[in-house]
This record gives structure tokens, sequence and C-alpha cells, in this order.
């Protein structure tokens, strides 16, 4: 990995040198040096490891595209795609979905380690506009969706209550998906179903004793 590709990287977040630093393991001052007297070469071993950890972050958080093309060759050299980003960045194994199904406690596990990442829940909120609009998709997507932002929202709920719902509307957003979304015809049939078991988890474990007043109108 280059020294080149890590910047045209940190260019195409838009972000400060100071706010993207972090993500590479580097202090602001040296990041903006960088910038300022681009080096040559390749970067060393643990600049390069950070660099890689810091594309499947920023990708997953939605301030990447994973259409780009130094996204691409990063995630090549390091020897990841972004199928098998999946269990590395949202720590879901290939056979999540299927037990998650039969197990609740294994849902709320699995979504729960996404929703506690502070930077994935700030994605959903920043996101939110993009999360509606799969809404128009159906009636079954407006209700999910509908009632999962509704969990976020919640004064009544506590962060830990919502991790959830938090990590199900994570998943809808990130391209980082048990079936990629760019399969025609089934690529989003998992965030459904995510969507889907995240809401059925709710009103099974919370509604009796927290949901009132979360959700002001019964379904039909």
């Amino acid at each position: 990995m280059r020294y080149s590709q890590m910047l045209s990287l940190v260019k195409e977040t838009k972000l400060s040198p100071e706010r993207a630093a972090p993500y590479f393991g580097l202090s602001g001052m040296t990041l903006r040096r960088w910038q300022e007297k681009p080096l040559r070469g390749e970067l060393p071993e643990p600049y390069a490891s950070a660099c890689a950890k810091a594309v499947h972050t920023l990708v997953a958080e939605g301030v990447l595209s994973p259409d780009s093309t130094v996204v691409g060759e990063i995630l090549s050299e390091s020897g990841q795609t972004l199928q098998k980003s999946v269990e590395k960045t949202l720590g879901l194994a290939p056979n999540f979905l299927a037990e998650a199904a039969n197990n609740s406690d294994v849902l709320e596990t699995g979504l729960s380690r996404i929703g506690s990442d502070a930077g994935k829940r700030g994605a959903v909120e920043r996101q939110e506009k993009r999360i509606f609009s799969f809404a128009s998709w159906g009636k079954g997507w407006k209700r999910c969706i509908s009632r999962l932002m509704d969990v976020i929202r919640s004064p009544q709920l506590t962060l830990t209550d919502k991790l959830v719902a938090y990590g199900a509307l994570f998943y809808l957003i990130t391209p980082f998906d048990l079936i990629p979304d760019t399969i025609p015809g089934i690529g989003y049939l998992d965030d459904f179903a995510i969507l889907s078991l995240a809401l059925l988890y709710y009103e099974r474990r919370f509604r009796k004793k927290k949901m009132v007043g979360v959700w002001k109108e019964e379904d039909n």
C-alpha cells in the first residue's frame, strides 16, 4: 500500500486532517504534514494495516463509497473483499441470519454488537433520510423502518434497549451484507429479514413493559 493511496483515501472522506487522522492511527499534525509534502513509496506496515482497517470502518459508516477505485485497490491488496468484510466489520458469521431467525439471543447479541459502536449509531442518525427512502418499497418496509426509528428516538427507552434497532438500521445502510445489495432481485432480502426480526424482537420482549407510548398506533 502506497502513501499516495492513503492520501487519496483521506481526500475522498472530505474530513479534516484532525477528524480523519484517528481512523488511520495518526495525529492530525502528521496527516496534515503528509498532505502538504506527500511522501513516495510504500507505507510502513503498521500504517498499511491501520489504513486497511480504516477502509472497512469508513465504508461501513457511509463516509466512503464501496464503489471507490482506491477503496477497491486497498481491499484487494490487503486480501479483503466487501463480502468477506461482513464478519470483520459487523461481527456477523455467514450463518447469522439462519440462526437469528430461530434464536432471539443470537439476534440480540449480533445486532447489539453493531449498535454499541458509536460511529455506527452516528451513521444511522446522519442517514435518516436515506433510511426512510426504503419505506417506499412497501408496507412491510415502512412498518419496520418507522417503528425501529421510533425505538431509537424514544426518550422512554435506554440506550441498551435501542441497540438492536440501531444494529438493524445500520445493517440496512451498510454495503457489508450477508447477501450483497448489488445482486438483482435478492440483494435486499437479508436487509428486510433483519429489519423484520428486529421488530419482532421488540414486539415480543418489550411491548408490554416499555413500548406503550413509543408506538402510538396499533396495526390493523
